[in-house]
């Protein structure tokens, strides 16, 4: 499970954290907590549903206040008036009498009235102190973490911000957001994303506007057999000539095997030939060797791995992306990975999948690439989740391959048979795939490759 290219990384050990650091006390203030919490229980079905939709469970530290909550809530939810004697209810009587029984919600309510006035203050300043408790107890987990040599840092540092992220929706500030917010952040998020990386196949680029773009989930379906990975194999060849940086994660072939049809293209040579000593494409293999391996850029990083879980390709995914710089994400392909648990529905579990490897994209700024094979148990899984979906087909006894969209989130056509106007080539070189006519963006890249003219970042 390890991820290689010419250049070594070392890693230095991590620090003891301090013991001042991991003794930061959690803000609290349970006197707060309780004065909102008796004002819903002395307000109507109307104020308490403003003020108890305002809240969650992580506002209150206490863990009695927090089953109380949760009891004026369901209660609430129903259209009544959370007051003492119906929270008590719903609790149930043994609940109840363990949290001090009717007095103890009297004494609440008691403590509430007349808190109209300033109750959205003081909700304010609940979900405040939620959001740092959050944040401490994030920082305090980075900490540990870190100080484990057996998590890398920069993995904990991205499980950190996520986990922050994801803690400031809780809290009520992500969850929702108005017309304007949105609109700023996808323009934003629209602008950052700079020029598409195009494929190095005309036709292809043309299909996914323009070429690949980071925070998209690209999926290429087809039948067993009939080119993906030498799509990929070949995108990747392309791309690492521009000098983007890509991680190619191979769950069913070697990175020998796919990097020798690159070779073989690169050289010009079926791969039969490589195979036969007294062919002549075989002695011009040998003799090219070293100056092949000198010339030929080096952006790549491969990682063969064998029925991962989803957990465990964000693992990589994320060391890659904080080791290497990475862009763009290969995956080939999706039906290799593994985790499926017993008793889990299969559209289920590829549904999951596909929602995860979209929310990598998203949250890493990655593009990824994936093949996946045409079969029911993914196919409707991969069409909600992906970004864009291309099916991939070829004549088996033909060269010529047809591409057409059958989802995309970012063009106006949806789910269309819109296609590939001019076939794309499986050419027996490697084997590889490119246009088939006119010069396209493969051929000049080689070409300047040959002349010694630097690929252009």
């Amino acid at each position: 499970m390890t991820m290689r290219t010419a250049a070594s990384v070392r890693s230095l050990p991590g620090r003891a954290p301090s013991s001042a650091l991991l003794n930061v006390p959690m803000p609290s203030d349970t006197d707060l907590e309780a004065f909102v919490l008796g004002g819903l229980l002395s307000s109507s079905a109307s104020e308490a549903k403003k003020h108890v939709l305002a809240l969650d469970e992580t506002c209150f530290s206490d863990g009695v206040l927090r089953r109380l909550y949760s009891a004026a809530l369901s209660v609430v939810m129903k259209g009544r008036d959370p007051s003492p004697q119906v929270v008590g209810f719903e609790l149930g009587r043994d609940a109840l009498e363990a949290f001090g029984g009717s007095a103890f919600l009297g004494d609440l309510a008691s403590r509430g009235e007349g808190s109209a006035s300033c109750m959205a203050e003081a909700i304010g300043s609940l979900r405040s102190a939620a959001n740092r408790r959050e944040a401490i107890s994030a920082a305090l987990e980075l900490i540990a973490a870190a100080s484990n040599e057996e998590c890398a840092p920069e993995e904990a540092m991205s499980t950190c911000f996520r986990r922050l992220r994801a803690g400031m929706a809780q809290g009520g500030t992500g969850l929702m957001r108005t017309k304007r917010e949105v609109a700023a952040t996808a323009i934003d998020e629209r602008l950052a994303c700079g020029a598409a990386i195009t494929t190095g196949i005309v036709e292809l680029d043309k299909l996914i506007l323009g070429g690949i773009r980071p925070r998209t989930f690209v999926v290429i379906e087809s039948s067993y057999g009939l080119g993906k990975s030498a799509l990929l194999a070949t995108v990747s060849d392309n791309i690492n000539l521009q000098g983007v940086k890509t991680l190619y994660i191979t769950l069913e072939s070697t990175a020998e095997e796919l990097e020798m049809r690159m070779v073989a293209r690169r050289m010009n040579l079926r791969m039969a030939w490589t195979f036969d000593e007294s062919h002549e494409g075989f002695a011009m293999m040998r003799a090219n060797r070293d100056a092949y391996v000198e010339q030929v850029p080096d952006n790549v990083v491969y990682l063969e791995l064998r029925n991962p879980t989803v957990d465990t390709l964000h693992r990589e995914i994320l060391r890659a992306k904080h080791r290497y710089g990475i862009q763009v994400v290969i995956l080939d392909y999706v039906q290799c990975i593994g985790g499926m648990e017993k008793g889990i529905r299969e559209e289920t579990f590829w549904f999951g999948v596909g929602r995860a490897l979209r929310d990598i994209a998203k949250e890493e700024d990655l593009a990824i690439l994936a093949a996946a094979q045409d079969d029911k148990r993914t196919a409707v899984a991969l069409r909600q989740s992906s970004s864009l979906l291309l099916v991939m087909e070829r004549d088996i006894n033909d060269d010529a391959v047809h591409f057409h969209v059958e989802k995309t989130n970012d063009s106006p056509y949806g789910r269309t048979d819109r296609g590939t106007h001019a076939p794309i080539i499986l050419d027996p070189a490697g084997p590889h795939v490119r246009d088939a006519r006119g010069e396209d963006i493969t051929t000049r890249i080689q070409r300047d490759l040959e002349r010694g003219v630097e690929p252009q970042e």
